[in-house]
């Protein structure tokens, strides 16, 4: 889905108790296959199991699906939030850009209206929205 790398969150700007990280930009025109990568927590030692296994258990197939679902969700809310600062108005990006994906994902996924992203009465709704739309598409099921 995303390269991924196993890192050392200690001393990072991670969380060291979170389990992955995606490095993302908002440089529209960047390459968006060189700029987004999946940081995983050395310290996940069941995650990175799960990830390296070829025939994962029921237990590593749902971390395996919550790690999907999670990085899908933090591309969604991006490609929502920098919709709601008026950008990705366009569809004029070049392919494989930054713009070009998240704009695709826009479009995707219906290119909801989610109102003012920054009103935090509308964040549990938002959220939700967000979860079931990563795991759709996550599962296959949105295309």
């Amino acid at each position: 889905m995303f390269p991924m790398a196993v890192v050392d969150f200690a001393g990072k700007v991670y969380d060291n108790d979170a389990s992955w990280h995606v490095e993302t930009t908002t440089a529209l025109d960047a390459n968006f296959s060189s700029t987004f990568q999946v940081m995983i927590n050395e310290r996940d030692v069941h995650l990175i199991r799960a990830i390296e296994t070829e025939k994962p258990t029921r237990e590593q197939q749902a971390l395996l699906d919550e790690l999907s679902a999670g990085v899908m969700q933090t591309v969604i809310e991006l490609a929502y939030a920098l919709k709601s600062r008026g950008e990705l108005t366009t569809d004029d990006y070049a392919d494989g850009t930054v713009g070009d994906v998240l704009r695709g994902i826009l479009i995707q996924t219906g290119d909801m209206n989610l109102a003012d992203m920054s009103d935090p009465s509308s964040l549990s709704i938002r959220r939700s929205t967000f979860q079931g739309v990563a795991r759709r598409i996550s599962a296959g099921r949105m295309f």
